[in-house]
């Protein structure tokens, strides 16, 4: 009986072990499915993420392409703009040019005109002149003769009329020759002065009448007037130009490109426009150096027309 009792008890534990058995198991099924689904869950998540994530970039990245695009079209349009001003500009400034060349052809007519007016003039004033000189002499002569000169008083007289009447074209002359050696020394001695910066004879001699109006150019327009240039205005230019880190080779290359510097005002427009250069943007030394190897036409800008055109499109700040 209590044999039977123990077993039925142990049975009863047995059952009761195994019950509870089956219950944690049960629970750590339960629980690894919970993990399970909340790993799946938050993989679900995650990749909702890094979808909306791509999403958001592919949107950023045509954003950005759809920007750049429309940044590319702009600057086309710019420059679309600007090479039709240029073009415009260039027209222009071509029609000026032809303009400018047909008022030099007229008044380069005009003065042959009134040149040859004038030589008429003063030929007819010295036969004028010389006619009544010689009824003076004439009337001299013939009053000498008859106050015991003679003959040969009458020949002195005549003789010292002559001298008198050629002593002054001769004078005259002498001037203008001593002039004319003057100014061949004048330039002989610039072109020299710029051959040390490895021109020849033939382009110093070209970059000096670029530079003092003696051929044309269409930098001055019609304001050049022609001049000789003086070796100490010159030397001076120079010697400032190297005072801006500027060597030899340099000062070749921006006389190639810009020989009318030479004819620029020192003080009024070289100096004033690299202060100007350095006040209003900050451009000195090295960075100054680049700029004038690149545009040095900007050391001889004296207008502004702020958009207004002046008709000194060559000389105006507005290329800058």
């Amino acid at each position: 009986m209590r044999l039977r009792i123990e077993r039925r008890a142990l049975a009863t534990w047995q059952a009761a072990g195994e019950q509870e058995t089956q219950l944690r198991v049960g629970e750590v099924a339960a629980s690894r499915r919970g993990r399970s689904r909340r790993a799946r869950e938050a993989g679900r998540d995650e990749q909702e993420r890094q979808v909306a994530a791509s999403r958001r970039g592919r949107s950023r990245r045509a954003g950005e392409a759809g920007r750049g695009e429309q940044e590319r079209q702009v600057a086309a349009s710019k420059r679309g703009r600007s090479h039709r001003a240029g073009k415009a500009g260039r027209d222009e400034q071509e029609r000026q040019v032809a303009a400018s060349r047909r008022g030099r052809l007229r008044r380069g007519e005009e003065e042959k005109q009134v040149a040859a007016s004038r030589r008429d003039k003063s030929q007819r004033a010295g036969e004028a002149g010389r006619s009544e000189q010689e009824r003076q002499v004439a009337a001299s002569s013939d009053h000498r003769l008859t106050s015991e000169q003679g003959e040969g008083a009458a020949s002195s007289l005549a003789r010292q009329s002559r001298t008198v009447t050629h002593k002054l074209p001769e004078t005259n002359r002498t001037q203008t020759a001593v002039q004319e050696d003057a100014h061949i020394s004048l330039w002989e001695d610039s072109k020299t002065s710029l051959t040390v910066f490895n021109f020849t004879i033939e382009e110093a001699d070209l970059i000096l009448k670029k530079a003092f109006g003696w051929i044309h150019s269409p930098y001055w327009g019609e304001e050049r007037r022609k001049e000789v240039p003086q070796l100490d205005s010159i030397e001076e230019m120079l010697d400032y130009l190297k005072s801006l880190s500027l060597s030899d080779a340099d000062l070749h290359k921006i006389l190639k490109k810009f020989p009318e510097v030479l004819g620029c005002s020192l003080s009024e427009e070289l100096k004033v426009n690299v202060e100007t250069l350095e006040r209003e943007w900050g451009i000195n030394g090295k960075t100054l150096r680049n700029l004038l190897l690149r545009n040095p036409k900007v050391l001889g800008y004296n207008v502004d027309c702020k958009g207004d055109c002046m008709a000194k499109c060559t000389r105006c700040w507005v290329r800058f």
